[in-house]
């Protein structure tokens, strides 16, 4: 008597299940019909808010570059300007009063790099202090 009671809910349920299958089967086929959206308006206004980014990055490093001038003293010093048909000699950059190498400058560039990478070793004690008495 059991059995006799299940076959009907259990047909109930098999024919609901099949009437969702067939509402999602539709519903389904009915959003393939729908035109995709314009990818041209979507990627325009990402493309605007990169742009605003990327202008406002321009700008913070701008301010950046200026203040490290100012505060480190960033200066071509010497050489002089084109006067008349004569082109104008280049001068050193300096940080401070350290002379910034220029690019063939092989013996100051070493310099930079070797006093850069020092300080770390000087502050944890692993390089031996250097008499300067002969």
């Amino acid at each position: 008597m059991l059995r006799a009671l299940n076959f009907p809910v259990a047909r109930q349920r098999v024919r609901a299940l099949r009437e969702n299958l067939a509402t999602r089967r539709r519903t389904l086929s009915q959003a393939k019909l729908l035109p995709p959206p314009p990818l041209d308006t979507l990627i325009s206004g990402e493309v605007a808010q990169l742009n605003a980014r990327a202008d406002t990055i321009a700008q913070a490093r701008s301010g950046l570059v200026s203040e490290l001038v100012e505060v480190f003293n960033i200066v071509e010093v010497g050489g002089r300007p084109p006067i008349g048909g004569k082109a104008g000699t280049k001068g050193e950059w300096t940080i401070g009063d350290l002379v910034l190498p220029v690019p063939g400058d092989i013996r100051r560039t070493f310099l930079i790099i070797f006093t850069s990478l020092l300080p770390p070793y000087c502050r944890q004690g692993i390089l031996p202090i250097i008499s300067t008495r002969s």
